[in-house]
């Protein structure tokens, strides 16, 4: 009779061995245990990080559904004045981006330009970003006030409160 497809010979061998050296048995299977945490943890990490590239995709993006953009890059002020003026438009909220160097610090950054009384149907967690104990008026009243992300404000070094002057 065989036990696993192996000859019963073979087995009591290998069982004989693996008890005379448990040390090496329980190593070996230590080290098994530790290849497969290791996998399971770089494919945890690896859907981790997806999942959080996929959800600020998709807050930078909104729940948008048509894009206009211009033929050598800019489109005119009118082009949207038109379409948010024509009855029976759908919900639209104009996003401008482009790239922009700061004095004194190299490279380029992204900047993002939104109209934010027009974001809430794209864009419902917006209002919940902007994380200061002053209000969203007040910040909107202030002439040359900025979001910056928390990477964006330690590359700039500009932790200063929306408050203070």
């Amino acid at each position: 009779m065989t036990i696993l497809g192996l000859p019963p010979l073979m087995l009591r061998a290998g069982l004989r061995y693996q008890l005379r050296h448990r040390w090496q048995a329980l190593l070996a299977l230590t080290g098994i245990v530790m290849g497969v945490t290791v996998v399971l943890a770089v494919d945890l990490a690896n859907g981790a990080a997806k999942a959080s590239f996929a959800l600020s995709s998709k807050q930078l993006q909104g729940a948008a559904t048509h894009r206009i953009v211009g033929a050598v890059g800019e489109l005119p002020d009118a082009v949207y004045r038109q379409l948010f003026t024509t009855p029976g438009h759908p919900p639209m909220a104009p996003v401008i981006t482009t790239r922009v160097r700061v004095d004194g610090h190299k490279g380029r950054m992204r900047l993002i330009g939104l109209d934010l009384f027009a974001e809430g149907v794209f864009r419902d967690q917006l209002p919940g970003l902007i994380q200061n104990k002053a209000s969203l008026g007040g910040w909107l009243s202030r002439p040359g006030s900025a979001a910056l992300s928390a990477s964006a404000a330690a590359t700039l070094n500009a932790f200063r409160a929306v408050g203070s002057t």
